[in-house]
Formats: C-alpha cells, sequence, structure tokens
C-alpha cells in the first residue's frame, strides 16, 4: 500500500496493456473514500500517446485516511460504454504525514545524527539550569504575602437586589378564566331505558330456542323415517335373495331328478340291446 501526503499533487497513471490496440480509449479515474465507500472525486485522464493516460489528484488535507482509486477504460467520449478489452484497476492509499519527508527536510538527505553534538547541547541547557537562582523561604513568603494582599482586595461583585414581580394580571386572567369556567352550564346526560332493548333480546332468545327445538325434532323425524326406509328395505333385498334361492334349489333338483331318469333309461336302453343280442 502506497502512502500520500495530505493535500499533496498526486497524478493517476493509467498504461494499456495490449500495444497492437490502434482504437481510442478514454479512460476515468474515480477516487473513494475506502471506509464509507463514498466517491471523492472523479478525474478524465489524458491521452499522452503510447496508450499512457495521465490525470493528477489534490489529496486530502485530512490525516490517516484510506482511499482508493478505481481506473475505468471506456470506447466513447461520453464515458457510458466500458471497454472490453481492458478490465478495472484498482489500488489503496494511505493519507497520512510521511515522517521520514519531514525529517529530510531539516537537513541534507544524506546526514547522520551527531551524537556528540547532541551531548554538547544536553549539558549546555543543564549549565543554564544550574545558573538559576532557586527560591529562598524569604522570597517565597514573600510572594505569597503579595498574592495575599491582591486576594484581600479583590471586591466581590455586587448584584442588584430582584424588583418585585407583579403578578397582578397574572391572578386577574386566572380569575376571569375560573368565572369563565363557571358560567359554563352543566349538562343533563338523559337516562338510557334499556328495556326494549331487552325485551327485544328476550324476545330473540325465546325464538332461537323454539328454532331450535324445531330443528332438532325435524332431524330426530327424518332420522326415524330414515331407520324405517332402511329396515323395509333391508327386509325386501332379504325376501327376494331368498326367493331367487328357492328358484335355483328348484332348477337344480328338477335338473338332478331329469338327469336321473335319463341315466336310468339309459341303463335299461342297454340291457334290451344285451338281450336282444343274446337272443340272436
Amino acid at each position: 500500500m502506497l502512502q500520500l501526503n495530505p493535500s499533496t499533487r498526486f497524478p493517476i497513471v493509467r498504461k494499456l496493456g495490449d500495444p497492437s490496440d490502434v482504437g481510442t480509449n478514454y479512460v476515468r479515474a474515480v477516487v473513494r473514500n475506502s471506509v464509507l465507500g463514498t466517491t471523492i472525486a472523479t478525474i478524465d485522464l489524458t491521452d499522452e500517446g503510447g496508450q499512457r493516460f495521465v490525470g493528477y489528484y489534490q489529496t486530502p488535507a485530512t490525516d490517516e485516511m484510506f482511499i482508493d482509486i478505481t481506473t475505468t477504460v471506456y470506447s466513447d467520449s461520453g464515458y457510458t460504454t466500458k471497454s472490453e478489452v481492458y478490465s478495472e484497476e484498482s489500488e489503496t492509499y494511505l493519507i497520512a504525514i510521511r515522517w521520514s519527508l519531514q525529517f529530510r527536510e531539516m537537513g541534507d538527505a544524506n546526514s547522520k545524527i551527531d551524537y556528540k553534538v547532541i551531548k554538547k547541547l544536553i549539558k549546555e541547557a543543564l549549565n543554564e539550569v544550574e545558573k538559576t537562582e532557586p527560591y529562598s523561604d524569604d522570597l517565597l513568603k514573600e510572594k505569597i504575602d503579595i498574592v495575599a494582599k491582591d486576594v484581600k482586595e479583590i471586591k466581590a461583585k455586587e448584584f442588584p437586589e430582584p424588583k418585585e414581580i407583579d403578578l397582578s394580571l397574572v391572578l386577574r386572567a386566572v380569575e376571569v378564566v375560573g368565572k369563565k369556567v363557571d358560567d359554563i352550564p352543566e349538562v343533563e346526560i338523559p337516562e338510557v331505558n334499556f328495556a326494549p332493548v331487552m325485551e327485544k333480546l328476550s324476545s330473540m332468545e325465546s325464538t332461537m330456542g323454539t328454532l331450535a327445538k324445531e330443528v332438532c325434532d325435524d332431524i330426530e323425524e327424518h332420522k326415524k323415517d330414515f331407520n324405517e326406509y332402511r329396515t323395509k328395505d333391508a327386509e325386501e333385498k332379504a325376501n327376494r335373495a331368498k326367493s331367487l334361492v328357492d328358484l335355483l334349489y328348484g332348477i337344480d333338483t328338477q335338473t338332478k331328478e331329469k338327469m336321473k331318469k335319463e341315466e336310468e333309461d339309459d341303463k335299461e336302453d342297454k340291457m334290451k340291446a344285451r338281450i336282444n343280442r343274446l337272443k340272436l
């Protein structure tokens, strides 16, 4: 991450990477606050030839601030159509005082710290401190007496006594308001007679009870009719089934008797045929 000094004119450079590109391109740089994401500045870079675009930005005067600069390549001068060849590029910078530059400005960039000079400066400073006359007890007492005298001479600021507040107008206004309130006539609230409503409710309750009883009676009656119909229908079906069984049983009996008779007749015919063959 690069570091920039506050209030510094900073060059923004974008070099396109396709040397075979002979088309006309336009580059725009957007500076944002990296923490908040807000746009600080928008700079349209100048084409200096050789696919090199340059623009200048004055860094904020604020110390300790992160910014990011995003450069985008466009194919039109209105900066509406982004290039399909070049992608966006973004760099983050720290805006802060570069102390190495500040110290360098105090002397030669190649100079080194001379510790002998520092030692000499410290010694001279200590000598100056030793030459200073210390406060004696008498001198200190004298200074305290002067301060005490000055404090006694300070007069307290006198504030004027507050004037008596005339509340007569306020009391008069309260009296008038009270009189107006007393003059408000009392409103008599008529007593509400709920007897007709209760009577209607009782009537409705009675009607609902009667209606409910009638519905229950109708349900019981329909249940009874349904049971009778179901019983009668079942008996009719049972009788029809019995008749059908009897019919089938009779047919079966007749068939068996007919087959038995045919079998006996067949045996008799065979016996007669044998007798006739014996007679011959």
